[in-house]
């Protein structure tokens, strides 16, 4: 069964330009409840050409030595979705594909393949003004700090950091933390975009820092921090990332 999950605010659909941060259109997300072999999202158009689409998926996965979950194929709008990053080295699973549609796409959908069948969730966004190409990507698997964390560089100004994530161990909100590049980095305010609550007991999430983001200071090299915070240790995989305006 799949639940459409409303996005928590963005900004209106309008073109961006070179020098500016790019600006989203598409965003939202799906849950799916019920475990099956892959994940899908529901239909959605895109607005504009030449726009960056970003799927970001979120699965629960068997906990078992030696045995990873995985999206092992991509599908959907006719595009072809490249693989930005995927962490798995703990239960369950986190991963970024990405596809640039030079056209616009209409009532598509998303589909990824799971290695092992199991519920999670799918979150979808789209760009205009944006590289072809995420930057920054940031795998990581913890069992420690309770904690997603992504330390994303930030290779050129109005620059947005996102992060997905999956933590096995507890079904609870967390709480996102964020930094910035500057010298010394300051506090920024960071969110969730979606959550997925289990009823197994598993976290499904994507949080963004609210404010597009500047290159380190000169002689510095200061990256951005996006942190997302649970109450206790557990098995967490996330993948962070920065979507970037046009690089030369």
């Amino acid at each position: 069964m799949c639940l459409a999950v409303a996005a928590f605010a963005v900004a209106p659909a309008t073109p961006a330009s070179a020098a500016e941060a790019p600006v989203v259109d598409v965003n939202f997300a799906t849950v799916q409840a019920a475990a099956e072999g892959h994940l899908l999202s529901d239909e959605f158009s895109t607005s504009y050409p030449n726009e960056l689409l970003v799927v970001m998926f979120s699965a629960d996965g068997p906990n078992s030595p030696g045995v990873h979950q995985s999206i092992t194929e991509v599908t959907g709008c006719g595009l072809t979705w490249t693989e930005a990053g995927q962490a798995n080295e703990l239960a369950g699973l986190a991963a970024v594909f990405t596809a640039f549609a030079t056209t616009t796409v209409t009532d598509c959908q998303v589909h990824g393949e799971l290695l092992y069948s199991f519920d999670g969730m799918v979150h979808i966004v789209s760009f205009t003004g944006a590289d072809p190409q995420l930057a920054s990507v940031r795998v990581y698997s913890d069992s420690v700090s309770g904690a997603g964390f992504g330390s994303v560089g930030i290779p050129a100004d109005n620059s947005w950091v996102y992060q997905v994530g999956h933590n096995w161990s507890a079904a609870v909100e967390p709480v996102p933390a964020a930094h910035d590049t500057s010298s010394p980095p300051q506090t920024v305010p960071a969110s969730l975009l979606s959550l997925y609550l289990s009823n197994i007991g598993d976290t499904s999430y994507v949080a963004r820092i609210d404010n597009p983001l500047f290159v380190a200071e000169p002689g510095t090299d200061w990256r951005a921090g996006l942190a997302v915070w649970f109450p206790e240790p557990g098995l967490i995989n996330s993948v962070s990332f920065a979507v970037v305006p046009p690089m030369p």
